[in-house]
């Protein structure tokens, strides 16, 4: 790390060579000090601006043009004014006495309409008190190159929308503005008017016609193409369907609809294997039919008839795992191009990718090695290359190994990019890494207040996640636990072992549950903790238990589902009894039984959520009303969840946390996709907060202490609500 002294004077000097005009300079000296320290002083700023400077031609610059229309102005006067002099002067007109008549003009009155009286600005801002640089980064779902120009990226993460950079990765800004579905599954950079960027998502098609500052949805579809002749010509597809626009995305035309039964049925496959023909904007390719017959297909009218062009045999579970044979031949990206007048299709999974040698990119398997290998289609010729260490773990919960997207860059084929768990680039072919993770936002933190006297704070970064216990079958989940004493400035790790985090009623005994994975059974461990989450005690439990719910009013009294309660009410009215479990002394000891009659469950604890997909809030002053979140939408319940409905002033539909103050229960927070929002009339009315969350408005949970303290966990790390 370099002396404050030295990034002094590499700033100095930066400044000194943008008074000189010395772009290219202050440019290098700028990313030199974002080497070491990206957030220093506002040397982002001032390289943008670089940036900017040193892509200005002398034919853009305003004074320049000002200059040339003046000019103009003045020659255009020397050349009119004779003839306008000689024009008027070449017929006389007499004057003659005539009455005149004198025309007052109508004085129509101009309705006006009173303005729209603006909201009450809300007394508060937020602080962030931790930048979370000790929690991972946020999957990277999608990566692009600005093909003219290898200094700007974009990335798209699993749950904060798009990232930009204009300095080759050494930082990032969020560009979200007008995106509305944050959760971005593709990617793509117009190459012949760079400005142009598409985003797929589940809502849509996004664009920017500004290189990312502002989006606005163009139509359906997750992913698209551009044809490379002509960029007004556009293909988008979703699962179903296949659209194509001939004007940039403003009007679109549904070309392909999958029919019912196996004719016609490709858009089963992996939807971002498809690509387009090199020179021809109406041949598309795509790999589907997985359902039916699988394989490659083409089509050579726009997409709306396919052929099958080349069979790809259906893999067996016993191909899939790789201690038992073969990896299958999956398909979840295609290319196109020209050899020597040949066309060549190449295809693979997203952790792969081909250069111009014919040599494949990929991660080593033997197994899940954190490393990346080279080597001909066949296999011949492997070569292990260098540790990107942005690999993503496997995922029990999924039972998947998360793919990494790599790029090699269209400016230098030593230059690849590995995303997944932030971003890593080799400039030398993948020898040696370096990782790109500066402005890139934290992965899903879930912030959690203590119950006790004192003011703890904890934290769960990501999801759960599986990791082996020996080198055969067997494995557990595993979750990161945080603690802070110290309002969110500072976090202590405390443990890996288990998954969420449920607190019984003392406040100072806790839970966590793991439960254990190998071919011939399932079981299950219980975590427990009775220091206020400093040290935890392993509990071995013969049951399978998917959740655990502790009782409102008695300490150590627990209940245990195969599945949770929610899946009763909800999903399943048959929900099987016999699945309950009951435990009296802690969690030490189970055994089946059914909750006694009139037992409130609410499918969680008693302020915590216990699933990552339904946080919920119990009402403090009534634990009979609460809030409960389910896929985005906020739902309400007044009977202890026997019976919920949908909350009629919610925010919005892209809610992720709900809190209410401890100390007061009509003054309500909720965390959402667009931002924080505070109700003070147990959520009648909201009011947004975002002034100061530094341009990442995605905030993943909010959370009350006992001290009505208000802190939230976003992309940027960790902030807490205070009075202007």
């Amino acid at each position: 790390m370099a002396e404050q002294s030295e990034l002094e004077s590499l700033y100095n000097a930066a400044k000194s060579a943008l008074k000189a005009r010395d772009f290219d300079h202050a440019a290098e000296l700028l990313k030199q000090i974002l080497r070491e320290d990206h957030e220093y002083r506002d040397v982002s700023r001032l390289l943008a601006e670089t940036v900017k400077l040193r892509r200005r031609r002398w034919y853009n610059h305003p004074l320049v043009w000002s200059a040339i229309g003046l000019a103009a102005v003045v020659a255009l006067g020397f050349f009119v004014a004779p003839r306008l002099q000689g024009l008027y002067a070449a017929e006389e007109i007499s004057p003659t006495a005539s009455p005149t008549l004198t025309i007052l003009p109508t004085i129509t009155e101009i309705p006006t309409e009173a303005p729209a009286p603006s909201p009450t600005p809300i007394p508060l801002a937020w602080k962030r008190v931790s930048l979370g640089q000790e929690f991972p980064r946020d999957t990277v779902t999608a990566f692009a190159i600005d093909p003219k120009d290898k200094d700007v990226l974009y990335a798209s993460t699993e749950n904060a929308g798009v990232y930009k950079s204009i300095d080759g990765g050494l930082s990032w800004r969020p560009v979200l503005h007008g995106l509305t579905d944050i959760h971005v599954e593709s990617l793509l950079v117009d190459g012949q008017d760079t400005q142009n960027v598409y985003a797929g998502t589940p809502s849509g098609t996004f664009k920017t016609e500004d290189g990312g500052e502002n989006w606005a949805r163009i139509g359906e579809g997750t992913h698209v193409l551009i044809d490379p002749e002509n960029n007004a010509h556009l293909y988008a597809r979703n699962a179903d369907n296949i659209y194509e626009s001939t004007d940039q995305g403003e009007s679109w035309n549904l070309v392909y609809s999958t029919p019912a039964g196996c004719s016609g049925k490709i858009l089963s496959w992996t939807i971002d294997a498809w690509t387009i023909h090199p020179e021809d904007g109406n041949t598309l390719y795509l790999g589907g039919g997985d359902e039916c017959e699988r394989g490659i297909y083409q089509s050579d009218d726009g997409g709306r008839t396919w052929t099958l062009i080349q069979k790809v045999e259906n893999p067996t579970w016993f191909e899939i795992a790789p201690q038992l044979g073969p990896l299958p031949p999956i398909m979840d990206w295609l290319s196109v191009r020209l050899e020597d007048g040949n066309l060549r299709v190449d295809y693979g999974p997203a952790s792969e990718t081909h250069d111009s040698e014919d040599f494949v990119y990929y991660r080593c398997w033997e197994p899940f090695l954190p490393f990346l290998c080279r080597s001909k289609p066949n296999g011949e010729q492997e070569l292990r290359l260098g540790k990107p260490d942005v690999w993503a773990d496997v995922d029990f919960e999924s039972y998947a190994v998360e793919d990494a997207v790599i790029t090699i860059s269209p400016h230098d084929p030593n230059t690849i990019y590995v995303v997944s768990e932030g971003i890593a680039v080799t400039k030398d072919g993948g020898l040696t890494w370096t990782k790109l993770n500066n402005g890139l936002g934290n992965t899903v933190l879930e912030l959690a207040a203590g119950l006790g006297n004192e003011s703890t704070l904890f934290l769960l970064p990501g999801k759960c996640k599986g990791e082996f216990t020996n080198s055969k079958d067997a494995g557990s989940l595993t979750q990161s636990l945080y603690l802070s004493t110290k309002g969110g400035r500072t976090w202590d790790f405390v443990t890996e072992m288990g998954c969420r985090l449920i607190m019984d009623v003392d406040g100072s005994t806790m839970y966590r549950l793991s439960t254990g994975y190998w071919y011939g059974g399932q079981a299950g461990w219980l975590w427990r903790s009775q220091d206020g989450g400093r040290s935890w005690r392993r509990i071995s439990i013969s049951h399978y238990i998917n959740t655990i719910v502790t009782h409102t009013s008695q300490t150590g009294h627990l209940y245990g589902f195969a599945q949770d309660p929610y899946y009763k009410t909800s999903i399943n009215p048959d929900f099987q009894q016999k699945w309950y479990f009951y435990s009296s002394d802690y969690g030490q000891t189970w055994k089946e039984q059914e909750p006694p009659p009139g037992t409130k469950l609410c499918y969680g604890s008693t302020l915590q959520f216990i699933d990552k997909y339904r946080p919920m809030a119990i009402d403090p002053s009534d634990g009979n009303h609460v809030f409960v979140i389910d896929n985005g939408t906020l739902l309400e319940s007044h009977d202890s969840c026997d019976t919920t409905e949908a909350f009629a002033t919610a925010p919005n539909t892209s809610m992720n946390s709900i809190a209410f103050d401890p100390n007061n229960a009509s003054t309500v927070y909720a965390g959402t996709d667009s931002g924080a929002y505070v109700s003070f009339d147990s959520g009648e009315t909201w009011n947004q907060i975002n002034d100061g969350l530094l341009g990442a408005t995605v905030v993943y949970s909010i959370v009350a202490d006992k001290d009505s303290n208000v802190y939230a966990a976003t992309p940027y790390g960790i902030f807490k609500l205070e009075e202007r």
